[in-house]
């Protein structure tokens, strides 16, 4: 089972004056070259990574999909089409429009593409127009066509006032059993929870997993999170887990069972809470839409930021240790901690000053700051070794000594002073002092194999 990450992952936020399009953005996708394309309201924009281009389709484009040849086919507004290269390279939309047949070449937005048994299906609300590379055919209903999704092999759609269906050799929908429950509710996700199982999501009912038979509900940690909030498509990752998006409560990476892995929201950093589209490229990197630009975030990292967000009093960080339970972080003021469990950085009373590095001797925690001295760090509170009077011990740094483990020295303005644990009464005790070498800044101590000291 996955653990949740803590503190704030590293997205990327990219806005319409970085890409020159519209702010508002629906798909996304990436070719046999690992070049990606998103669906824009001013075209279909390209990015290598570093340099963006923008493909213009009159009234823009809404969704995208490709073939087994790699053809990249879009559908917009009153309109769908492909790319082609022109004479000197460059990709175009060539619209199919004239290939519909008459009376139905007049509609609003199509809503989704997909590529489907040698066939490119784009879906309006009342009409799918398969196209097979040469002719189109039209499948209309008088009932509305909501969300589709092709999963293990079976093209899904909702299809309102009828429920969740299946999509027949004869090229007529069918209610999967017990589908009907969904003629009024929402779904916009239909996922692979493996290969004979589909991860359903609706608007207000929550989660359920169909077997073919029956659907049983799928409580997530991620619940209280989308409910009311959640739209299509999500995400199934190859790993078992899991992304689901919101139209204003940011996206959600949950594992196999449902608990919630990294939250990704406008509180901790993505653009924009409404994400209309997620996708995952080859690169294990996620890509969000968003209705004001595009994120991302390299899911194959698992490094996050601890900031002001989350509780520190200061973004200056001297050293991160972890001991039992807690996170300790020495601050440009004291000494923080992050509890097991917890998501604010709080501080331990009464401490101040700069800080530095933590050590562990007999499994008690060891720190100093240059206000206060030489500390030990108990829990969620502190007492001191030896105290800093009138400035006589401004340290932060600790060196424990490779010949004798309850020896540890330490560098300050005054001088170096070496401190010895007591075994009698368990404790450290000052053994001694020089000052006729002055550390200049935050110095290093190096001890050779004779036990002499230099200083760096």
């Amino acid at each position: 089972m996955a653990q949740e990450q803590v503190g704030r992952p590293f997205i990327t936020n990219y806005t319409y004056q970085d890409y020159s399009g519209a702010p508002t953005n629906w798909w996304s996708l990436e070719d046999k070259d690992g070049i990606m394309y998103f669906a824009n309201g001013f075209g279909i924009l390209q990015f290598d990574g570093v340099n963006w281009n923008t493909i213009e389709v009159e009234n823009g484009t809404r969704c995208l999909t490709k073939d087994s040849d790699g053809i990249i086919y879009a559908g917009g507004n009153g309109d769908f089409g492909y790319l082609e290269p022109d004479s000197k390279g460059r990709l175009q939309f060539h619209s199919l429009l004239e290939k519909v047949p008459e009376e139905h070449r007049v509609f609003s937005d199509v809503w989704e593409v997909d590529y489907f048994e040698g066939k490119v299906i784009f879906r309006t609300e009342y009409n799918l127009y398969n196209w097979d590379g040469e002719t189109i055919k039209v499948i209309s209903s008088e009932d509305a066509y909501h969300v589709g999704k092709i999963v293990n092999g079976i093209y899904y759609l909702r299809i309102w006032g009828r429920g969740l269906c299946y999509l027949t050799k004869d090229d007529t929908f069918e209610l999967v059993p017990g589908g009907e429950q969904f003629s009024d509710e929402r779904i916009y996700v239909i996922l692979p929870y493996d290969d004979k199982t589909v991860l359903i999501g609706t608007r207000n009912k929550g989660f359920y997993l169909y077997d073919g038979k029956e659907f049983r509900p799928f409580k997530t940690e991620a619940d209280p999170y989308v409910k009311e909030k959640i739209y299509l498509p999500g995400v199934a990752l190859k790993d078992g887990r899991f992304v689901l998006n919101t139209f204003s409560n940011g996206c959600y990476l949950i594992d196999h069972d449902g608990k919630i892995i990294q939250k990704y929201t406008a509180k901790n950093g993505l653009a924009d809470g409404s994400v209309d589209f997620v996708q995952v490229d080859s690169r294990g990197v996620l890509w969000m839409m968003l209705f004001n630009g595009i994120s991302n975030v390299n899911l194959n990292s698992t490094f996050t930021i601890l900031d002001t967000n989350m509780g520190l009093s200061s973004n200056i960080v001297f050293g991160v240790f972890k001991h039992k339970n807690m996170l300790y972080l020495s601050t440009n003021n004291g000494i923080s901690y992050l509890e097991d469990g917890d998501k604010v950085i709080k501080h331990i009373p009464g401490t101040f000053g700069q800080s530095g590095n933590f050590f562990v001797h007999r499994d008690r925690l060891y720190g100093g700051t240059g206000g206060m001295g030489f500390i030990e760090i108990t829990g969620k509170t502190f007492k001191y070794v030896r105290q800093s009077k009138n400035y006589d011990l401004r340290t932060r740094y600790f060196y424990k000594s490779k010949i004798d483990s309850n020896r540890v020295f330490t560098t300050h303005q005054q001088g170096i002073t070496s401190f010895y644990f007591n075994e009698t009464k368990n404790k450290f005790e000052t053994e001694s002092f020089t000052n006729k070498i002055i550390p200049l800044g935050v110095a290093g101590l190096y001890e050779n194999k004779e036990g002499n000291l230099w200083v760096e």
